[in-house]
């Protein structure tokens, strides 16, 4: 069947109408792919790595949850991140993880 992928990227804040499109009127969403520059830091046109977490809770991916556009200077080594993110538990969501360059989503 298809599978529906919501990409947002450079995002600092998620518009309640926005997210209430994503949640009501889209598919359910497959894949989330959310931007994420800092760790803890908030930034004005980036979310930090809390904030992205946060929206990921609130859309739960049925599949997986791709953080994109990381500061490497910011974040902990990839695999070690990606270790991280998988002791952390969103309910309804299987799997959070950093893309990397050169990710290719099965369909």
């Amino acid at each position: 069947g298809e599978m529906n992928i919501v990409y947002l990227s450079d995002i600092s804040r998620m518009l309640e109408d926005t997210l209430d499109y994503i949640l009501k009127t889209l598919p359910p969403t497959d894949i989330l792919v959310v931007d994420s520059l800092l760790m803890e830091q908030k930034h004005n046109t980036h979310f930090s790595l809390e904030q992205a977490l946060d929206l990921i809770s609130s859309i739960r991916p049925r599949q997986t949850a791709y953080i994109v556009g990381m500061n490497c200077d910011a974040f902990p080594d990839h695999d070690e991140m990606n270790s991280q993110l998988q002791s952390i538990s969103i309910e309804g969501v299987p799997s959070v993880q950093l893309a990397h360059d050169g990710l290719v989503l099965s369909m």
